[in-house]
């Protein structure tokens, strides 16, 4: 018999845009909570951004305009670089993801956008707890949204918002 027991739901991507006329180096400390040394500054490209250069730490990267005519950067964050974090620096501190994202409004509060997010249920159970039918359901209901942003539906048809 499928369990809840045997699901966990997650991020599988979360991309910040930052609006902090900090240091890098403090935007890492205050924001990752991770030293900024553990970090390599490459020349790289965010598609739909102008950003020339990102600074990496495994997976996890912070884009951002070398030239210092901009104040922003993007921190993006995979599926992958999101496991690290949640196991390899959130779990060392006894943090979660909620503590991650409450920190960052309680520092930052109305200094960052997030401008992506992808959820994912992970099922273990070995008859799975939600069909591909129920999920369309589900979907079909409405039951999940998004404020002011287009909808990619699930058969691949782009959808406008009403409202």
């Amino acid at each position: 018999m499928a369990s809840q027991n045997n699901l966990r739901a997650l991020f599988d991507w979360i991309q910040i845009q930052l609006f902090i006329n900090d240091s890098l180096d403090t935007i890492i400390h205050n924001v990752l909570g991770i030293p900024s040394d553990y970090f390599f500054l490459k020349q790289g490209k965010l598609e739909h951004y102008d950003y020339d250069h990102v600074v990496e730490y495994g997976s996890i990267r912070i884009y951002f305009d070398s030239s210092g005519q901009k104040l922003d950067c993007m921190l993006v964050m995979s599926g992958e670089a999101l496991e690290f974090y949640r196991t390899e620096v959130l779990g060392q501190m006894k943090l979660t993801v909620k503590d991650f994202l409450l920190n960052l409004f309680q520092i930052y509060e109305n200094q960052f956008k997030i401008t992506r997010v992808d959820p994912a249920i992970d099922d273990w159970n070995t008859i799975p707890y939600f069909t591909p039918q129920q999920l369309m359901r589900i979907c079909r209901k409405n039951d999940l949204f998004m404020e002011k942003a287009p909808i990619l539906m699930y058969m691949g048809l782009k959808q406008r918002k009403k409202g």
